[in-house]
């Protein structure tokens, strides 16, 4: 099990604890909870520490998800 300090996200600029990502995670997944989504989500994505956060939210959430490759639009 990791510790809520260690870094487990990075990008170019910044990186991320477990705790920092665990909380905007949970946050993501809360939003689509309280939405009332169901079913698939998109998300268009790139490499950078969104996409991850928003990736284990919408998981999180217990959603499906249907990734876009950013670089490919």
């Amino acid at each position: 099990v990791e510790q809520p300090t260690t870094p487990i996200v990075t990008d170019l600029d910044r990186t991320w604890t477990c705790a920092e990502l665990a909380a905007t995670s949970a946050a993501v997944a809360r939003q689509l909870v309280v939405s009332g989504s169901t079913g698939l989500v998109g998300l268009l994505a790139d490499r950078r520490l969104e996409s991850v956060v928003a990736l284990c939210g919408i998981l999180w959430a217990g959603r499906g998800l249907v990734v876009v490759d950013a670089g490919a639009v």
